[in-house]
């Protein structure tokens, strides 16, 4: 048998079906555990949805201003947006719905999630992850009542697959992450129903692509297993939403054009894969902002793929392959045996604590680059096919470029220091949320440093 370069046994395919075929493979679409699809019906009535997100990470957002100047024109208010779940998560979304307030925007009309990204929790960050928690509980349990459209939460493994970890891993780590998650927000009094009803998972998708079919279909089946320990009431909380998007590490700034196969062989993966979302990037992002005609394109790729193709006529159209079958069956016994290993150890978060998350993923990017330096994992007009003499884009994309930060509108001092002090008193006295208070300040022109130093003290 040849192994990929996830070390996964590589069938050479039979005609005939395999005698000992996995259990999973009588498993159906719309059911419990959602191996074909989380509904009967897939893309047969409706197809997934083409999401290119505004991602703000909190880079160059020091303030209510800034905030206003990056999102609230009438290009952005109706696009989704995505913020990453890290230390300055209160200030960003007191900064967001403050700007809301000021532009007169509708709460209805800001459509987001909150991504709680694996890979930077395993990189270190400076506030611990049950303070991270309570931060992401206290902003649900505000928009739940003021912004309705801005409850999602989505966990990314996107980070562990760009870095390089194998399949198994991967998955593992961030469905382990999910168990925490669900666990934290049980034990601060959420129902398990709302919690899962309200998570998806974010899978960036490589370029093997029956691997990347195989992982989501075992992903589904994992998570709802995982969920069972729950005693959910509603089915539907067994199911993962998947949010998929192609791989910006596989982009290559040498022959840029190329990029453009990679982006439709991951976003053709993500499909059959059964994702309910996907972002494509653009073939000139890798070396920044992509141009008009990249973003275009990527966009496009999604509807050639729902209109011309028409692979959005049948369900799981590789259901029944003996080699999806068993790369599906070989990743969900090697990600399980590895939860296991992680729930005895005392759980994901004691795994970080003791490094070992950290450890992997930095042998996953060593190995990742040696592979391509000595020509293991082939990259087309890169590593092998060079072209004599590079084919630039036509399009310049430019320097990635990050807001420039906003002047200041003139400040009542007086007001921002009342409205700081009410936080740092307010969060002495004890567990309670903070989000109204922040908000307040922001209004008043607080910075994200000033916002920090009060919620810290």
């Amino acid at each position: 048998m040849r192994k990929n370069l996830q070390h996964i046994q590589l069938n050479r395919g039979t005609v005939e079906a395999d005698q000992n075929h996995p259990e999973h493979v009588d498993f159906g679409a719309g059911f419990a555990p959602y191996l074909r699809g989380i509904n009967a019906s897939m893309y047969t009535r409706k197809p997934w949805e083409i999401k290119q997100y505004n991602s703000i990470d909190s880079l160059g957002i020091n303030n209510v201003e800034d905030m206003k100047t990056l999102l609230f024109n009438k290009s952005h208010v109706s696009e989704s947006i995505c913020i990453d779940i890290d230390h300055n998560l209160l200030s960003v979304m007191a900064f967001l719905i403050a700007g809301a307030q000021e532009e007169d925007i509708l709460p209805e009309l800001l459509l987001g999630t909150l991504k709680f990204d694996i890979y930077k929790i395993i990189e270190g960050n400076s506030t611990p992850v049950p303070t991270l928690f309570k931060t992401l509980f206290d902003i649900l349990e505000y928009n739940a009542s003021n912004l309705p459209n801005f409850c999602e939460v989505t966990l990314s493994g996107s980070g562990l697959q760009e870095a390089g970890t194998s399949v198994d891993v991967e998955l593992a780590y961030t469905l382990a992450s999910g168990l925490e998650y669900i666990r934290a927000g049980v034990a601060s009094g959420q129902k398990v129903d709302y919690l899962a009803q309200h998570l998806s998972f974010s899978w960036s998708v490589g370029m093997e692509y029956f691997t990347e079919v195989a992982k989501m279909r075992a992903a589904r089946m994992l998570w709802a297993k995982l969920m069972k320990q729950f005693a959910p009431k509603d089915e539907k909380s067994l199911a993962m939403r998947i949010h998929s998007q192609t791989s910006i590490s596989n982009l290559a700034e040498t022959d840029p054009y190329n990029n453009v196969g990679r982006i439709c062989t991951e976003a053709f993966a993500a499909a059959f894969g059964g994702n309910q979302s996907l972002q494509t990037f653009a073939y000139d992002e890798a070396t920044g902002q992509p141009s008009e005609v990249g973003t275009q394109l990527a966009y496009n790729t999604q509807l050639f793929l729902q209109e011309e193709t028409k692979i959005t006529k049948t369900v799981d159209p590789w259901a029944g392959s003996n080699h999806i079958e068993s790369l599906t069956d070989e990743i969900t016994q090697n990600t399980w045996r590895l939860i296991e290993k992680i729930e005895a150890s005392g759980g994901f978060l004691k795994l970080i604590e003791a490094g070992i998350p950290q450890q992997r993923v930095s042998d996953a990017i060593a190995m990742k680059k040696a592979q391509k330096e000595n020509g293991e994992a082939i990259v087309v007009g890169v590593n092998k096919y060079k072209y004599i003499k590079d084919t630039p884009a036509p399009y310049t994309s430019g320097e990635n470029k990050q807001p420039q930060a906003t002047d200041l509108k003139e400040r009542n001092i007086d007001a921002l220091e009342k409205a700081l002090n009410a936080i740092v008193q307010t969060a002495q006295s004890g567990n309670v949320n903070l989000l109204t208070l922040v908000i307040e300040a922001a209004r008043n022109g607080a910075t994200t440093e000033e916002l920090n130093s009060a919620i810290n003290n």
